[in-house]
């Protein structure tokens, strides 16, 4: 890319599964090397390395599934999911992921787990007065 820079010419990063180059490293060129058009713009593609499979973390709590995830090289975003009940459930842990357990994806991808968030009591059970 720096080659690209100091030759003042257009390009456009492309990332793409390669089972057989590391991660972040350029698969090829087009156009390929020694055929420069300076008004058309080059794309780089570069390895996303192997797909990995995603860890189930369903039913987990939250700091197990940012671990697992983290340590497979993923990221991690949390969504929440508003519940309303009598009493706060204890067990606040992962109820879906996205991509699902055992997809493929890359280090560096995002999972987005979603865990319940209480509310407090649901309206139609608070006590009128």
């Amino acid at each position: 890319v720096s080659e690209l820079d100091k030759a003042k010419l257009r390009y456009e990063i492309r990332r793409e599964a390669s089972p057989h180059v590391e991660a972040g490293t350029v698969i090829r060129t087009d156009p390929g090397a020694g055929r420069v058009d300076p008004c058309r713009k080059v794309i780089v593609y570069v390895s996303k390395g192997k797909g990995l499979h995603v860890p189930d973390v369903l039913g987990r709590a939250e700091s197990y599934a940012r671990d697992t995830l983290s340590a497979d090289g993923f990221n991690v975003s949390v969504k929440y999911s508003n519940y309303c009940d009598t009493n706060e459930s204890k067990d606040a842990v992962v109820t879906s992921q996205n991509p699902g357990a055992d997809s493929i994806a890359y280090a560096g991808d995002t999972v987005t787990i979603t865990l319940p968030k209480y509310t407090g009591t649901c309206p139609s059970e608070r006590a009128t007065t």
